[in-house]
């Protein structure tokens, strides 16, 4: 069977039903479910990918290329024919003639010129009066005033439910000698407080104990395990005024309370009960609400006028004299002097000159002048005759992917390989969809390129769905997990 024969048998291969699809909790509660399903998932995709492979049109015959043709002729030149004329020059006849030329006759007259007669005259002008006047302006005035914003108190408590201020000792209270409670504050380190004899509570925190003494019979055992909690970083002990003992961590860190196991030869019982506290896990609750300051804002208040500069203010005019002027008041005739007018012209010979009055032809020597021309054969030519179709046939594996199909199948062969995991899980145990890869040969399916890279990718890929889509239906079906 060809390739491409092949190609097409895998359009109407069989696939696996339809598996029912687990819900989030069924595949966190599962994750060898949850990796089966992704896999599945994963062949699908490149499967889907695969059976929608487009590839770029192809001629059966192969490529198409046209070759020139050409044929031998031969190649003429042209040549030239010349014969000799007489060379000839025009040259020119001249005769001598007077030159003459035109003057001017000129006369001495009078001149005049016309002049204005002036007088002198005050000249006024009209000026305005200005005063100086205040220029006021009305500004907003604004006062800054705090924005604030209403935000949650948490804190973490735990209240006492027993009066434990009257106890003369750790006998009264009905602890144990050795028993013993660990306190954790946030993420801080672990603290281990223990009833160590009738009259002492130890502290120990990182690899360091503390003792907290009392006299027996006082009624100070309340007293000293406050000191003694109170000493653990991140926590505050107190007593209220009813004797019960109170614990709050600070900034509102969640507080732990937990049971020690007994060591060798303890048989102290837990010491919870007997100080009204209970083992677990506090976390911080909202507890009030408090006004904060998140910043400030311009509030106008009012507004009020400001003395901005002065200005000029015209308040009327005046005449004032700023000089004087000549005015024009007749005109006058006065004699300037004499010059000089033409009053005719004259015709005065000046010389004599050479005028042209002809030409003549005079022979200078002969040339070669071209008569005519005519083709000699001057050797061989290569003349272009056309084209001939020359056909190459072309495999049909050498079809190439078009881009979006390569880009479907390489996003396919990625969401495969992340859906698979690693070789080894985190427990160190291998996994098993691993062979996958390799029985796949997915690295060289992410470069294919053309029919022939995907080689039997198509049947193998028909295989691998069936059997996993199978294993995975009878795993559902086994498990009960989801149907």
């Amino acid at each position: 069977m060809s390739r491409a024969d092949f190609f097409a048998a895998l359009q109407n291969y069989g696939r696996p039903a339809t598996l029912p699809v687990p819900t989030v909790q069924q595949l966190s509660a599962r994750p060898e479910v949850a990796r089966e399903a992704a896999t599945l998932s994963g062949l699908k995709k490149l499967d889907a990918a695969l059976g929608n492979a487009r590839f770029l049109e192809q001629s059966r015959y192969g490529v198409t290329s046209f070759e020139e043709r050409y044929d031998t002729a031969p190649k003429y030149k042209l040549q030239a024919s010349y014969r000799t004329e007489p060379v000839t020059q025009l040259v020119p006849i001249y005769e001598a003639r007077d030159v003459t030329e035109q003057r001017a006759i000129f006369g001495q007259r009078d001149v005049f010129e016309t002049r204005d007669v002036f007088e002198e005259r005050d000249v006024f002008e009209d000026r305005p009066i200005f005063e100086t006047r205040n220029v006021y302006e009305t500004r907003d005035v604004f006062e800054d005033r705090p924005i604030y914003e209403t935000r949650d108190i948490y804190e973490t408590i735990v209240d006492g439910s027993r009066d434990i201020s009257s106890f003369s000792n750790r006998s009264a209270s009905g602890v144990d000698i050795g028993a013993d409670f660990s306190v954790k504050v946030g993420d801080g380190s672990l603290a281990v407080v223990k009833f160590s004899t009738n009259n002492r509570i130890a502290v120990t925190k990182d690899g360091t104990t503390t003792n907290f003494n009392f006299s027996t019979g006082t009624g100070e055992f309340g007293k000293a395990l406050v000191l003694a909690l109170d000493s653990i970083e991140g926590l505050d002990a107190s007593l209220s005024g009813d004797g019960k003992l109170g614990l709050q961590t600070v900034d509102a860190q969640s507080l732990t309370l937990a049971s020690v196991a007994n060591g060798f030869l303890d048989f102290s019982g837990d010491p919870f009960a007997d100080l009204g506290l209970q083992a677990g896990t506090t976390e911080a609750s909202v507890t009030g609400t408090e006004q904060v300051q998140i910043g400030t804002e311009q509030v106008k208040i009012g507004t009020e006028d400001v003395l901005v500069g002065t200005e000029e203010v015209q308040v009327g005019t005046e005449q004032v004299k700023i000089g004087t002027e000549q005015v024009k008041t007749g005109a006058e005739q006065v004699k300037t002097g004499e010059e000089t007018v033409q009053t005719g012209v004259e015709t005065v010979v000046v010389g004599t000159e050479q005028v042209q009055v002809g030409t003549q032809t005079i022979t200078t020597g002969t040339q070669q002048v071209e008569s005519g021309r005519s083709y000699v054969r001057d050797g061989e030519q290569q003349i272009f005759r056309g084209y001939r179709v020359v056909n190459d046939r072309s495999d049909p594996d050498d079809a190439r992917l078009t881009t979006e199909s390569r880009r479907a199948i390489v996003a396919a062969v990625q969401a495969l390989d992340t859906a698979i995991g690693p070789d080894k899980l985190a427990n160190g145990a291998d996994n098993r969809f691993a062979g996958l890869r390799d029985q796949l040969d997915l690295d060289k399916v992410r470069f294919a390129f053309i029919r022939g890279d995907l080689s039997t990718l198509g049947l193998k890929l028909a295989v691998a769905l069936k059997a996993y889509g199978d294993k995975a239906a009878a795993n559902a079906s086994a498990s009960g997990r989801y149907a």
